[in-house]
């Protein structure tokens, strides 16, 4: 059976239909591809900053205990000052020793989190212990994971050899993983 030339043309003018229905599906497809990549992102950085958020509350906790320490300490001097009881060279000294240790610590938390937000360093690779960088992970989110009832205990043996890389790197990770 021969098929007439107004027949051909109706199965041509078919073919491109269903071609340009195809092309609409493959868009709608496409479009719909995007929209699932661009909600993944949109989860991802919601999970970023929920893991910023615990762990600025972690340093924030941190430095709260600092600032509780050094006034703990001010005002056990401006009471004894106050009652007029002696205060010998010994405690003045212990005293300052304390606010200086605590505004140490603050002074470290301060630095940590300045180079943790930096971008990755075009710098060779550095020995490290790895102990330090586990103990540096922990120091920023101990007192959330506190909060949280978590307890950690790592247990990292002594006499490790050191690592060579980018101690900054592999603290994210175990943050990251944290």
């Amino acid at each position: 059976m021969r098929k007439t030339k107004a027949q051909l043309i109706e199965e041509l003018e078919a073919a491109r239909n269903r071609i340009s229905e195809l092309e609409e599906m493959g868009d709608r497809d496409r479009q719909a591809g995007i929209d699932l990549e661009q909600r993944a992102d949109r989860a991802r950085v919601a999970d970023r900053l929920q893991a910023l958020a615990e762990m600025a509350s972690g340093v924030a906790h941190e430095m709260d205990q600092s600032l509780d320490g050094i006034c703990a300490f001010a005002q056990g001097m401006q009471s004894r000052k106050r009652d007029r009881t002696e205060i010998t060279d010994r405690e003045l000294a212990g005293t300052l020793q304390g606010i200086v240790a605590h505004f140490v610590r603050m002074t470290e938390i301060i630095d940590h989190m300045g180079s943790a937000t930096q971008e990755e360093s075009p710098e060779e690779p550095v020995r490290f212990r790895m102990r330090d960088v586990v103990q540096d992970a922990l120091d920023l989110v101990g007192a959330q994971l506190s909060a949280d009832g978590i307890l950690v205990d790592a247990d990292i043996p002594d006499g490790l050899p050191l690592c060579e890389g980018r101690p900054q790197q592999i603290e994210q990770v175990l943050l990251n993983l944290i």
